[in-house]
């Protein structure tokens, strides 16, 4: 694991190497230098959706500069049930820019 982060629900958010370097940094090379845009989108999104295509996963969403251009950083996060302990852990799934938020989703926060 690589980074732990606390979104706006109080909910731990983990990123693992081998989905930032094998995934992420693969796909969008653009990002490999850019976790802190994940980092700050975990934490501060302008908006949480459910995810279209997966019940179990969410979409976090915050308007960033990327390559001189304003563009939407989205992070996907695939959430498990809660633990023994009542505790909500989800796992980054993907990274990447976009230009708007994918249809279908629906709002989740705020």
């Amino acid at each position: 694991m690589i980074a732990t982060w606390v979104d706006p629900l109080d909910r731990t958010v983990l990123l693992y190497e081998d989905t930032w370097y094998d995934h992420v940094c693969v796909e969008h090379p653009n990002l490999h230098d850019l976790i802190h845009l994940v980092q700050v989108t975990i934490e501060h999104p302008e908006r949480i959706n459910f995810d279209a295509a997966f019940a179990k996963r969410e979409s976090y969403y915050r308007p960033v500069w990327l390559a001189k251009r304003r563009t939407l950083m989205k992070v996907s996060v695939e959430f498990d049930a809660p633990d023994a302990y009542d505790q909500i852990v989800g796992t980054v799934v993907t990274a990447y820019p976009t230009v708007s938020v994918k249809q279908g989703e629906t709002r989740r926060w705020p």
